[in-house]
């Protein structure tokens, strides 16, 4: 396998690819364990490819911009991969839309982060055209699944809730870390669900968890106690994990 530095294009200009985006904060790597774990599951399911962990790890680490905040994607296919960075972006907070894109929960691109990413990227421009953070999809039973580019949670008497893997999503590595450190629910839930709860809230591993001010024009308020408590528990993972590295 070959390994590049490459730019920042579009994910769908690569070929059978599958990647994964990492946050990079002074040089730290973040989850970078939980990331090419996953990228090695994906290769085997989606690719039928056997990828070395250990190889593209060092290979990440040898190429790492000492630079305060900044995103990696790693990209493997069958005999290449490619390293790019670029600005974090994705911050600040508004409302969600609706997607009219059905979701088929048998699709087994919706598992995993590959180069099949056009309609969300697409959905993700549309939305902000329209003054939206991001849309919503549902399913093809009608229940919610996921963001364009991101996990979605609601908060309901101190308790989260959020869709179960089923329901055609990607597992992300910040939903994990919040279902594994949090009071946390995983089912089947339905827009209204989300609108008639204590506050809506969206994670990945560049934006981190973000909270959403509402859907479409229903505006929901926030629980802003288990919203703190939810933050404190992921960055002290966060904490955890860096210490692994620098003492």
């Amino acid at each position: 396998m070959k390994f590049e530095i490459g730019e920042n294009i579009s994910i769908c200009k690569y070929q059978n690819s599958v990647f994964e985006t990492i946050l990079i904060e002074e040089g730290h790597p973040y989850f970078l364990d939980k990331h090419l774990n996953r990228l090695k599951k994906a290769s085997k399911e989606m690719l039928s490819l056997n990828i070395n962990i250990n190889e593209i790890k060092k290979f990440i680490y040898d190429n790492i911009p000492i630079k305060k905040t900044i995103g990696a994607r790693i990209v493997c296919n069958s005999d290449s991969c490619i390293l790019s960075f670029r600005d974090v972006e994705y911050r600040g907070s508004g409302f969600l839309n609706i997607s009219t894109i059905i979701r088929n929960i048998n699709d087994k691109k919706y598992y995993y982060k590959n180069n099949e990413y056009s309609d969300r990227l697409e959905e993700l421009i549309k939305s902000r055209s329209l003054g939206f953070l991001d849309s919503i999809y549902l399913n093809d039973k009608g229940f919610v699944t996921s963001c364009s580019i991101a996990n979605i949670f609601f908060i309901k008497a101190g308790v989260i809730y959020t869709p179960a893997i089923e329901n055609g999503l990607l597992n992300g590595i910040v939903r994990e870390i919040i279902l594994k450190n949090n009071n946390c629910i995983e089912g089947n839930f339905t827009i209204e669900d989300f609108i008639k709860s204590d506050g809506i809230f969206i994670s990945n591993s560049l934006l981190e968890i973000l909270k959403v001010e509402g859907i479409k024009d229903k505006k929901v308020v926030l629980d802003e106690h288990t919203y703190k408590k939810i933050k404190e528990s992921y960055f002290h993972e966060k904490e955890i994990d860096r210490r692994k590295y620098f003492g």
